[in-house]
């Protein structure tokens, strides 16, 4: 199974490699996708790339096992875990921004532990055993921004070393920072 996220009318569109024909669309599911290793489940986001909800789609029901309150996520290499991170806004007036990234039992939906981080991306090792976050902190609009790649134990979430550490200078009208932040990872 492959598929392909249309942004105009998010929706993600489900085919079957082998014939090239196409097999269903999944509406409102968009953004980063995530495939289980058996084809069986696809991780998605309600809102596209950065807002909405993540849903974990069953391909054979074509119906959704699990929604998690987060912005982006994805599916570990034997399928029984889900690393999800996003950010948390509440209040209008006085905003109170939480960053976190979390990983998930996909069998019940329960947490297993939580990381006060921000986090732009994040992907298991292909042994599971270990999880790579990309990392943008920025305080507010006139402060600097520093990029750094965390390691972490994927069965615990503690940091085990952090790499790559490096400042961009901000300002109020700065937008060089925009081209060091990281956006994807690979193992």
């Amino acid at each position: 199974i492959g598929g392909v996220t249309n942004f105009s009318n998010n929706a993600t569109t489900l085919w079957d490699i082998s014939t090239g024909k196409e097999i269903r669309q999944i509406d409102g599911m968009g953004g980063k996708l995530s495939f289980s290793p058996d084809g069986r489940y696809i991780l998605g986001n309600t809102g596209g790339f950065s807002r909405g909800t993540l849903k974990l789609w069953d391909v054979q029901t074509n119906s959704v096992v699990r929604e998690l309150k987060y912005n982006s996520g994805r599916i570990s290499p034997d399928g029984k875990y889900i690393v999800a991170w996003g950010v948390e806004v509440k209040g209008l007036l006085i905003p109170d921004v939480k960053f976190s990234v979390s990983l998930f039992d996909v069998a019940t939906g329960s947490e297993i532990w939580r990381e006060s981080t921000e986090c732009s991306d994040a992907v298991f090792s292909p042994d599971g055993q270990q999880l790579l976050i990309a990392s943008n902190q920025k305080k507010n609009m006139g402060a600097d921004l520093i990029t750094s790649f965390k390691l972490l134990d994927s069965a615990t979430g503690r940091q085990m070393k952090e790499f790559g550490r490096t400042t961009t200078p901000g300002g109020v009208f700065a937008i060089d920072f925009v081209y060091h932040e990281i956006k994807a990872l690979a193992f």
